[in-house]
């Protein structure tokens, strides 16, 4: 036994000779799982209250067993014990920094005998929301109740049009559009850059750069054609601005990336 449980222990023991409960306490050295409903059932049986003052609880599934045996609860009010509370309604939440406020409750709840069997009969009425079946049948109506959401590209712009495309030529159109701002991009920053700047630039680069927009070029040009014999051309967007077109509202989106 460690020293803090020593001293704990110690002080029960002073305590019980102080006020001479002797045969009024029971601190059993062990026991088993298999046990612990009947200890329940005896302090339910012998109208007791079951408490747990701990400072913090994260959950409280010891309140929850008691609470399925008919036994009133003491519990912090730090933690899960207050939702507990607030469902089962079968006992009183403290400060398990005042001993006082702790005592008081416990007292209160042995004394008043209606408030006693009032918490006892909450507790065995509303334990079954905390059992499996009710839990997922919460579960699966939350799920129900949310409604599909379908995202959607939409314009950024104030009038822009709502309706739905699904014409491959849309994307084909993009892409067009793209790498042609590509290449005016690449052209804008060979013109702006400076004489000293072309010196040091590496003909691999340009190399890159110019197989790049060709290739990308060729390739849209290419299917874009292609589209058009298939009957999938379409008038082309006249209201986008900026570097790059605005996306218009469709229902698949397919990006092609290249390194």
């Amino acid at each position: 036994m460690s020293s803090t449980s020593a001293s704990v222990l110690l002080s029960v023991l002073k305590l019980i000779d102080k006020h001479d409960l002797y045969g009024q306490v029971a601190y059993p050295k062990h026991h088993k799982q298999s046990d612990v409903p009947d200890i329940y059932r005896l302090a339910a049986k012998t109208k007791g209250v079951f408490i747990n003052p701990a400072f913090i609880e994260p959950f409280g599934l010891t309140l929850i067993e008691a609470a399925a045996y008919g036994l009133p609860i003491v519990a912090t009010k730090n933690g899960g014990p207050v939702d507990i509370q607030q469902v089962l309604d079968n006992g009183l939440l403290v400060d398990p920094h005042d001993q006082q406020s702790i005592a008081d409750a416990l007292l209160k709840l042995v004394a008043d005998k209606q408030l006693w069997a009032r918490c006892r009969q909450n507790g065995l009425k509303n334990i079954h929301l905390y059992s499996w079946p009710e839990h997922c049948k919460t579960y699966l109506s939350r799920i129900a109740s949310c409604k599909p959401r379908h995202p959607q590209w939409q314009r950024s712009d104030d009038g822009a049009e709502t309706s739905e495309s699904d014409s491959p030529s849309d994307s084909l159109r993009d892409i067009q559009d793209l790498s042609l701002n590509l290449k005016f991009s690449m052209d804008g920053e060979k013109s702006g850059t400076s004489v000293n700047d072309n010196s040091l630039e590496s003909e691999g680069s340009i190399d890159r750069k110019s197989k790049l927009e060709s290739a990308l070029l060729a390739w849209s040009k290419g299917i874009s054609r292609d589209t058009r014999k298939a009957g999938f051309s379409e008038k082309a967007d006249h209201n986008s601005s900026g570097k790059f077109p605005v996306l218009r509202r469709r229902k698949h989106l397919v990006v092609i990336a290249g390194l």
